[in-house]
């Protein structure tokens, strides 16, 4: 078997981390139950104010339109762009960065700050490729590894998919954009 080294290097720039805030605001913050639940919320104003119930309707409609859609999808949006700010704070103003070796043995990453972790192929659960812009990887006990696609200083994207498939036995989910 040949030995086979992707080196990417990703920095968490504005922009992508905005992309990981709005990932995760669109497909991480299991909206068809929210959905439900705030159509239930607005059924309940509706019939509240047939009934004459304004108080009611009046709680069940502030927390149909504005606490429960605020709480479930704008909140995590902007603790991931706030998310951003502390990250430049800790990297003294400089975006933070990982570099990410896939080799044939395990994937290892060392960011800007000095950490360095280990993710092994049989801990990982799922692939994502986002907006075609930013593959997840998502691991049994780690946090989520965001990698760029467009920051591959070794090999390319393609091979990068390709290997881990082929390691991990999983296929890569495709995940648009919200303008797509």
């Amino acid at each position: 078997m040949t030995d086979i080294k992707i080196i990417n290097k990703s920095v968490y720039d504005k922009k992508f981390h905005q992309n990981i805030a709005e990932y995760y605001m669109f497909y991480d913050s299991n909206i068809i139950p929210s959905l439900l639940i705030i159509v239930t919320l607005l059924i309940l104003t509706i019939q509240s104010l047939t009934l004459k119930e304004y108080v009611y309707a009046l709680v069940m409609g502030l927390f149909g339109i504005i606490i429960f859609p605020g709480l479930f999808f704008l909140l995590p949006y902007f603790i991931n762009v706030n998310r951003y700010k502390t990250m430049m704070k800790k990297t003294g103003g400089k975006p933070f960065a990982i570099s990410t070796e896939i080799n044939n043995n395990h994937i290892k990453c060392k960011t800007s700050l000095n950490e360095t972790f280990i993710i092994h192929y049989n801990e990982i659960q799922e692939l994502i490729l986002y907006k075609n812009e930013i593959l997840i990887i998502k691991s049994k006990k780690d946090k989520p590894l965001y990698i760029k696609e467009d920051g591959y200083l070794q090999s390319n994207a393609d091979n990068c998919h390709r290997f881990l498939m082929k390691k991990t036995n999983l296929h890569i989910l495709k995940k648009p954009g919200r303008n797509k």
